[in-house]
């Protein structure tokens, strides 16, 4: 009865190391996919007599555990902007201000991607966890 009850364990340790795995994995596709997503949508031009480079800004993070919950952060770089605006600005061109009209580049993405993220995750979960 012992010697079952351990292969039981070792194979929900296994189980539970795969998918720990296929999270990891999944994210990783996730993210790389959004952030394509986010770099096509995002209006490249002169604004305000400087040229827009919010798109070379899009980073992909690593996936990390908060508070149980495994997430990757995809977005604008913060500070460390390589073209003359700052990455903060990118709100400007998303929602909008007085002198500019909003293009919603991020709901855009997010709206764009939630079909191929869903099929994303579905495949990576039946590689590492099978069908």
């Amino acid at each position: 009865m012992v010697q079952g009850l351990e292969d039981v364990m070792s194979n929900i340790r296994a189980l539970r190391d795969k998918g720990q795995r296929a999270q990891k994995d999944a994210l990783n596709k996730m993210g790389d996919t959004f952030e394509n997503t986010l770099r096509e949508n995002i209006p490249v031009g002169m604004q305000h007599g400087y040229e827009i480079h919010l798109a070379e800004d899009v980073k992909k993070g690593t996936p990390r555990m908060r508070q149980g919950i495994l997430s990757l952060k995809v977005g604008q770089a913060g500070s460390a902007s390589t073209g003359e605006l700052p990455a903060w600005y990118a709100h400007f061109a998303d929602t909008g201000s007085m002198k500019k009209a909003p293009t919603f580049f991020s709901e855009k993405s997010r709206d764009q991607s939630i079909p191929e993220l869903k099929q994303d995750v579905i495949d990576q979960f039946k590689k590492e966890l099978g069908s």
